[in-house]
Formats: C-alpha cells, sequence, structure tokens
C-alpha cells in the first residue's frame, strides 16, 4: 500500500527541474513593464481575488523541469495569428493565496507581485480564447519562497461517471468534467492549483522576447495552465520491482490514458496494472497518443509522447517527447524549458490533443433566436434584423420563396451587424428569411424563419423637360431632366436622328439627373431617357437636341424629300444651319453616302429641287453645311422619289397544301415599286366575294392563322403604292393540314 499511495501523490508529476543551485531572490528587471495586455482591453475574463474558500479534493500533483542546456534559446513563438483575445470562449477565475499562508503541498506563498498577476492573466487569455466551457475554471495560486529546483508545479482535481461524461468509470480533470457537464459539479473545490518557484529569473513581458538570461514567465504560466487542463495521465514506473502502473487505486484511468499506445499500436490500458509488460512499454522511448484530432495537427501521424529509457517521475508519459518537439511550434508542452525562450502558442498538435480528451477548440455559435423581416414597411427593401448571438463574430443572411431552408440563396456571408437590408426583393413578392451566426469555428444550424415582403411601387412616369445642352461645352453634351418620384435610377439613349428605333444605349445606370455624354464634334444628337425603379421602367422621354461647341456648322437637320407629290422633280428641304453661308447636296439609290452623287456644290438656300430624277427610282439625299473654310459632316438622309405609277400585280403566288395543322402559308413575289400588300381570301376560286385579310400588308410573306383545318381556301394579292393598288394576282389554293391525316382536297381549276 505504501508503494499506492505514492503513485497518487505523484501519477502524474511533470518536473522542471534546475540542475544547478538555487538562484538568488528576483530583483527587479529595468525597462519591463507590468501592464495589462492592451489586446483584452474591458474584457472581465479574470477575477484576482485574495480566497474564495476553496479547497482541495482528489488532485493529481504536476510538477516540470528546465532544460539545462538551453536548447531553444532564441526561439520567440507569438500566439497564433488567429486568435483573438477579446473573443474569449471560455474564463478563469484566479485566486492568490496569502502571504504567510501555504499551498497544498505545503510551500509557503509570498504576496504576489502585480506582474506576476499580469503574466499569469495574459497566459489565461490565451487558453480562454482558444477552448470552450460555459463554467468558469477556477485557479488557486501561489508565489512560493522557495520550491527548491522546480520552476513550478500544478495540480487538478478528477471527477468520473457525471452526467455527460463521454467514458464511464474514467477520470476527467475538474474543468474539463465542468465544460462537458455545462455546471460545475464540484463547486467547493478548485479546478486547478499551481504554485510557481519565486526564486528564479523571469522575464514578465508579454511579448515573447525574454533576454537570454531569463525564463519566460509567461510561457511557463501557459504551460501548467495546459496540465490542469487534462494534459496528464496516471501513471508510474517502479525502478525496484520495473513494473508499471496506470491508473488510480481504484483502478480508474484518466481520458488521457485511453489514448495511449505502445509501438505496436496497443493501448495501454490492455496491459495488467501493475505488471512488467507495463513497465517495459513506459521506459521503451516508444509511446504515442493516438487521438484523431492530434494526429491530424501533426501530419496525420501519431503523436510521441516523452518515455526515456530512466523513468523521469513527473516528467515521463505526460509531456510531448523533446527530440521530436523541442524546436517546433508544438515545444509548450514538452518537459523541458530553456532560458532565453518563449513560446506563447499552445501549439495545433496540444490543441488536437486537448479536443480528443473532450475539450471544443472553439464553439460554434447558436443560431440567433429572434429573426423579423419588415412587411411591405419599405417599398424600397425588405430590412432584416435579428438578436445577436453569443460567440459569433459575423452573420449570414439567407432567403428563399417557400418556407425550405434547403436551396437557399445567400443573400450575405459576411454581416458583422444584426440587421441587412434586401434591396433586391422584388415587390409584392413574399420571401422567407434564416440568419445563422458564426465565428471563426463555423456557423451556426438555421435560425427559425422570417416571411417578409418589399411594399409594391409603381412604375416611374416618363422624366420630363429633358434638355441637352447646345454647344455650351467644348467636350460634352450635358443632359439634365426633372426626376419622377418613384425613380431611383435612369437609362440614357441617343441617336443622330429623331427616333429612338435604333438608338445607342449610353447607360443603363444613371443615378442622378443629370448625365454628361462626350460624342463626335461634327453632329447634332438627341438624347431620350427613361426612369426606373424594382417595378420596372418608364416609357421614353420626349427626345431633346445637344451638340458640343462646333468648330464649323453642324449638320443640317429636319432634312424631308418628296415622296411622289411632283411628276418633275423631287422637292429636298432643311433646317439652316448656324454660320453656315452655303450647303451641298448629295444624292444616291441606296442609303449610303459612299459613292453618293453630288447634285450641287453651293446652294445657299434651304429648299433644293432635284428635276433629274428619273421615274420609278428611289433616292436617298443629304446635306452638308459649309462656310468659307470647312464643311460639315452629312445630314441624316431621308427618301425622295417622283410620282409613280401603280405597281403590277404580284406574281408567283404560292400557299402550303397541309403542310402546317394550325396556318397556310402564303408568299409572292414583290413588284417594283411596291410600298405594301392587300391580301385576300375566298373558299371559291373567285374574287367577287373575297374577303380581304390585310389591307396594308409591309412584307411578302405570310400566315394565315385563321384557316380551318381541312378546308380548302383560294388567295389572292395586290401589290400597292401611293398611286394605287394593282389588279388581283392569280389565285393559289391552299389548306391547313390535319395531324396525321393525309388530306387531298378536290380543287377546282
Amino acid at each position: 500500500m505504501q508503494l499506492k499511495k505514492y503513485m497518487l501523490l505523484t501519477a502524474a508529476l511533470i518536473t522542471l527541474l534546475f540542475t544547478g543551485p538555487s538562484p538568488p531572490s528576483q530583483p527587479d528587471i529595468p525597462g519591463q513593464s507590468a501592464q495589462a495586455p492592451e489586446i483584452i482591453p474591458g474584457n472581465a475574463i479574470f477575477q484576482s481575488v485574495s480566497e474564495q474558500g476553496k479547497t482541495e479534493k482528489d488532485i493529481f500533483s504536476i510538477e516540470m523541469v528546465p532544460d539545462e542546456t538551453n536548447a531553444t534559446q532564441g526561439m520567440n513563438v507569438p500566439p497564433q495569428a488567429d486568435l483573438d483575445l477579446s473573443d474569449p470562449t471560455a474564463s478563469f477565475v484566479i485566486d492568490y493565496i496569502p502571504e504567510g499562508e501555504a499551498d497544498y503541498r505545503g510551500a509557503l506563498c509570498l504576496e504576489t507581485p502585480e506582474e506576476v498577476k499580469i503574466g499569469f492573466d495574459y497566459a489565461a487569455s490565451i487558453w480562454a480564447a482558444t477552448i470552450h466551457s460555459t463554467v468558469p475554471i477556477t485557479i488557486r495560486a501561489c508565489w512560493a519562497l522557495s520550491l527548491g529546483w522546480p520552476l513550478g508545479y500544478s495540480s487538478a482535481g478528477v471527477d468520473k461517471d457525471f452526467p455527460g461524461a463521454p467514458l464511464a468509470n474514467t477520470y476527467y480533470s475538474h474543468s474539463l468534467a465542468n465544460a462537458l457537464h455545462g455546471s460545475d459539479l464540484t463547486p467547493a473545490y478548485y479546478d486547478i492549483n499551481i504554485t510557481y518557484n519565486s526564486q528564479y529569473y523571469y522575464y514578465y513581458g508579454l511579448d515573447a522576447t525574454p533576454p537570454e538570461n531569463r525564463y519566460d514567465f509567461v510561457t511557463l504560466a501557459l504551460h501548467e495552465i495546459g496540465h490542469g487542463l487534462n494534459f496528464a495521465g496516471i501513471a508510474l514506473y517502479n525502478a525496484e520491482t520495473q513494473q508499471g502502473f496506470l491508473g488510480s487505486d481504484s483502478g480508474y484511468v484518466s481520458i488521457f490514458d485511453t489514448f495511449m499506445v505502445d509501438g505496436d499500436g496497443t493501448p495501454l490500458t490492455s496491459y495488467t496494472s501493475p505488471s512488467s509488460d507495463l513497465g517495459v512499454r513506459l521506459i521503451s522511448e516508444d509511446l504515442w497518443f493516438l487521438g484523431p484530432n492530434a494526429m491530424a495537427a501533426n501530419g496525420g501521424s501519431p503523436v510521441k509522447m516523452y518515455a526515456p529509457p530512466e523513468w523521469k517521475t513527473g516528467s515521463s508519459y505526460s509531456h510531448l517527447d523533446m527530440d521530436t518537439f523541442d524546436d517546433t511550434i508544438n515545444n509548450l508542452m514538452v518537459f523541458a524549458m530553456s532560458k532565453g525562450s518563449a513560446n506563447h502558442d499552445t501549439g495545433p498538435v496540444t490543441r488536437g490533443l486537448l479536443k480528443d480528451l473532450g475539450w471544443p477548440d472553439r464553439l460554434i455559435p447558436y443560431p440567433p433566436e429572434i429573426v423579423w423581416a419588415s412587411d411591405e414597411t419599405f417599398d424600397d427593401k425588405v430590412r432584416i434584423s435579428w438578436s445577436t448571438a453569443s460567440c459569433a463574430t459575423y452573420y449570414e443572411v439567407h432567403r428563399k420563396t417557400t418556407d425550405d431552408p434547403v436551396g437557399t440563396t445567400v443573400l450575405i456571408d459576411d454581416a458583422t451587424e444584426s440587421a441587412f437590408d434586401d434591396v433586391y426583393a422584388t415587390p409584392g413578392d413574399t420571401y422567407y428569411y434564416w440568419v445563422k451566426a458564426c465565428n471563426s469555428a463555423g456557423c451556426s444550424e438555421f435560425s427559425a424563419s422570417d416571411a417578409g415582403t418589399r411594399g409594391t411601387i409603381p412604375v416611374p412616369e416618363a422624366p420630363t423637360n429633358v434638355n441637352a445642352s447646345n454647344g455650351t461645352y467644348p467636350d460634352e453634351v450635358r443632359i439634365t431632366w426633372d426626376e419622377p418620384g418613384t425613380a431611383t435610377y435612369y437609362i440614357v439613349y441617343r441617336d443622330i436622328n429623331d427616333g429612338i428605333y435604333g438608338a445607342t444605349l449610353l447607360s443603363d445606370v444613371v443615378l442622378t439627373n443629370e448625365y454628361s455624354d462626350s460624342p463626335a464634334a461634327e453632329f447634332i444628337y438627341f438624347y431620350w431617357v427613361r426612369a426606373c425603379n424594382a417595378a420596372g421602367c418608364s416609357g421614353y422621354s420626349d427626345p431633346d437636341p445637344g451638340y458640343i461647341t462646333p468648330t464649323k456648322p453642324l449638320p443640317p437637320t429636319g432634312l424631308t424629300a418628296s415622296d411622289g407629290t411632283y411628276k418633275d422633280k423631287v422637292a429636298v428641304s432643311w433646317k439652316a444651319s448656324d454660320g453656315a453661308k452655303n450647303y451641298m447636296l448629295y444624292r444616291n439609290t441606296t442609303d449610303s453616302t459612299s459613292g453618293a452623287e453630288l447634285l450641287v456644290a453651293s446652294h445657299t438656300a434651304t429648299l433644293f429641287e432635284d428635276t433629274t430624277a428619273s421615274p420609278e427610282t428611289d433616292y436617298y439625299y443629304w446635306v452638308r453645311a459649309c462656310d468659307s473654310g470647312d464643311c460639315s459632316g452629312y445630314s441624316s438622309s431621308d427618301l425622295g422619289y417622283l410620282q409613280r405609277s401603280v405597281p403590277e400585280k404580284p406574281v408567283g403566288v404560292t400557299a402550303s397544301d397541309g403542310l402546317y395543322i394550325d396556318r397556310v402559308h402564303l408568299s409572292w413575289g414583290v413588284p417594283d415599286h411596291t410600298d405594301y400588300f392587300r391580301i385576300f381570301r375566298n373558299t371559291t376560286n373567285t374574287t367577287s366575294s373575297a374577303i380581304e385579310m390585310e389591307n396594308a400588308y409591309p412584307i411578302n410573306s405570310y400566315d394565315d392563322m385563321s384557316a380551318i383545318t381541312e378546308a380548302p381556301y383560294y388567295y389572292f394579292i395586290k401589290a400597292c403604292n401611293s398611286e394605287g393598288c394593282s389588279s388581283y394576282s392569280t389565285s393559289e389554293s391552299g389548306y391547313a393540314g390535319y395531324p396525321n391525316k393525309l388530306f387531298i382536297p378536290l380543287v377546282q381549276r
């Protein structure tokens, strides 16, 4: 029983031994700041008070030794880059034992200096932003007069078989058991006890840059807290009997022990305790932690633990292997600590190991409890607002037209406020909205949905008082207009002709009632504006002409050519251009200035009579305005011609015979001088009672959609222009077919 008692007292003894003489009393360190870390202002993470009347229970004690070789001297590691100390997911309450009282092992405590408290609080803040617990973690701390060799030691009480315990008959440290259970299982006891040796030279700065002759206090504090969080097992080796022990007097192991395996992958819990087989494994230099999260952080490989051939009480078994991890970012939890070295990063392997034990690395937030979407409150949006969620740093807003979150549209995935305006909702349509709360650990489930509707608004009226500048600016035309009340944006068009058909779209998102255009200098342009909102766009405004400051006469506007008015001439007229002394008139048989014939090189009036036009020929006319130095570009064209003769009757009339089940398709040739056609139909081959289907049809093909299936019809066509219409064309019969039935009509010729 003597051995068993010794095992309980030193079960997870983790000792940082100092192999030289005890150092002198700690002197002041010039230039060192003891101010609280600026990265956690205003966060009441710690309550550093003298006592809360708590005691200790079921403690396994932990110590740790320094590295006399100082192998990692000069290694300076800050906290992990993505750690947000201002967003803690756990909290610590630290009590300091008053001067003159003793810790649980009898060490005499001194008054704790402020710089020690600041460093301790900073180390706890790093852990508070790394793990998650809704239960405050309580620590009883002692600044000891002397401990001899150790830099310090820590201990933790244990619990088993509590509600929420993942494994039965298994010990968990108080802090981990509380986190898993959701409340304090042992409120009368401290979760962790930590004692520091005041006799060593420490660096108390928070920047991880200790001088080469000092130990970094924050690193030491991080290490000791880590053991209190359950980074320790219950194992012992008896060199006299060469037997290994695993677990407590009553035979229960800790959660840490359940992940330990030997080099063959055999769990240590499968060996008899005590036994020599277990003893061989504990000093084999071949012990491994086989947790999936720790392995993932270790490149997929098992994590090697410290198991030297000579058992080192307090160092063996419950540390990462020194040779494997000492010069890496994971060296916080090796058994030795160097002077002039600091590591404020808990390390991915350690974080993975703690997660395997049961600690969540971060808390994924719960969804917001309340989500509200406006119901026709606004005509330009649906406003979604929600209650804030604990631990959330941003939110996602989702939308769908049905109350089912599968396949939602994400409206925003980085909202930092608790409200969002959906300006793309269609007025009058109902949408369902959900919100997810997120942080670096992930996003919550969907919140409950809420339906919202954007108010309906009318389509704006067309803008009025459109005004384009006339030569006011040398390099632009400025267009302004009056704003309709419900417009949110505008569309602006331009063309050289006073007709919207074929106009150029200048901009489809103009947010004010002014637009600047930079057109070519030699033209007068016409401008139109449409007003729009979410409900749609207005019709076109009335046009207004505009141009930049001219350097020569502008092309004439208002060009017209007579259409068959006269038998002996085509009359061409236009509006005078400012600064023009004379005009040049052109003519072509196609609507192109290329190859156009110059009719007159210098004409001073704004009316010209083309007496050389040929009958039955269409002409296009252009005018250029000239001064003494230069001439404008061409005006817009206009078609003109002499009085025409009536067209000949159309030939080549065809009508489909059952080719289509819903129509009869007609086509025919186009006689010269034809402007439009008249189309007739009869059920007999005669024009006397024929019905006129169209009286001003513009093209030479037509679909008779009113034809009755299988009924034969006779069709007649007339060609027309301003002088009259031709006689009827020769008739052509046709009929609409019947599906899947061949029909041959009787046709009377």
